[in-house]
């Protein structure tokens, strides 16, 4: 999931900014809608940084540039405006991407690439550092004991991940290996464009999600290969998955 911050203070480009983010395959949060510089202080002042920032320049109070100049912003910011003269400005910023109203799905589209772009690139430039010091960070492969010997699996060898009193890994091939981890360290651990968490017990490469099913009131997720059990997951996450999958 993508927690997103609106900086915005025209209704209409708001409500269109956040229609496009529904068209989105990507799981985006919308936690505030700000149309000032002094809320948006305010705001960033009483809550955690979040991941990506949607800003305009001009504001109701002033251009959004005085927040950078109040508030040390540690959040990627994509510039939404309809003036193309901030646009150096901007990249003297965190900006990483500045869109020209109106914006189109494959404006925002690069604007989300640009993100996971760069959020992969920090975690392989901060790799052996992270994991030294958090075992975290991006990992491209996991090392697992088979008999006498430990052997490297790959990430995109792993069909998912899944929980039965300890942490399993299930390959394409059907072999399961015990790792070292719990469900929540492994999310910091592996590539957010590859997996995803459908519920409480499994992490999933979105490659192996076979088909997806509702049964009356229970939804449903069938893994290749298969799970010992029906994958039952929240109407929530059926619907992001079907976003994720389209």
């Amino acid at each position: 999931m993508i927690n997103v911050l609106v900086i915005e203070d025209e209704k209409a480009s708001s409500d269109y900014l956040v229609t496009l983010f529904g068209k989105s395959t990507l799981d985006i949060k919308v936690q505030s809608i700000i149309t000032s510089v002094y809320d948006s202080i305010a705001w960033l002042n009483a809550n955690d940084c979040p991941d990506l920032i949607f800003m305009d320049v001009q504001l109701s109070d002033g251009k959004s540039f005085e927040i950078f100049n109040n508030f040390k912003v540690k959040s990627p910011v994509v510039f939404v405006t309809a003036y193309d003269d901030y646009a150096i400005k901007a990249f003297k910023t965190t900006g990483i991407d500045y869109l020209l109203k109106p914006i189109k799905d494959i404006d925002l589209n690069r604007a989300l690439n640009k993100y996971y772009e760069n959020k992969l690139l920090l975690y392989q430039n901060n790799k052996s550092m992270s994991l030294q010091a958090t075992n975290t960070g991006i990992k491209d492969r996991f090392l697992v004991r088979e008999g006498n010997h430990y052997i490297p699996i790959k990430l995109d060898d792993i069909a998912y991940f899944y929980w039965s009193d300890y942490a399993f890994i299930k390959k394409f091939d059907g072999k399961s290996y015990l790792i070292n981890h719990s469900l929540s360290q492994l999310e910091e651990m592996i590539a957010p464009h590859l997996f995803i968490r459908i519920n409480r017990q499994i992490i999933v490469n979105v490659n192996a999600i076979e088909s997806l099913m509702k049964k009356e009131n229970t939804y449903v997720v069938n893994l290749i290969p298969k799970f010992s059990e029906d994958v039952s997951i929240s109407k929530e996450s059926y619907t992001n998955l079907k976003k994720r999958l389209s």
